[in-house]
């Protein structure tokens, strides 16, 4: 290792320093943009959940209807839900 003055080692630390500051502000830059991407995301989500859960939907018939039941066996109809 060879002894540097006490002026190099500042500026190597200045150096140094200015390099952290550089990349801790990308680091920075990088969250928020992945916080406003996330944020963007939920409320795109929670936007098209409500317009789905507001749009009016045509009921759907049960599985099994009654006349569907009758045409099966009584065995069967034991283990057929409702």
């Amino acid at each position: 290792m060879v002894d540097e003055s006490p002026e190099v080692i500042k500026s190597q630390m200045e150096q140094t320093r200015q390099d952290l500051v550089e990349k801790v502000e990308t680091l920075e830059q990088q969250v928020a943009h992945t916080v406003q991407e996330a944020t963007s995301a939920v409320t795109n989500t929670v936007d098209r959940s409500r317009k789905w859960s507001a749009t009016p939907r045509r009921q759907s018939s049960p599985r099994w209807s009654r006349s569907r039941r009758r045409s099966i066996s009584p065995a069967m109809c034991s283990v057929l839900p409702g």
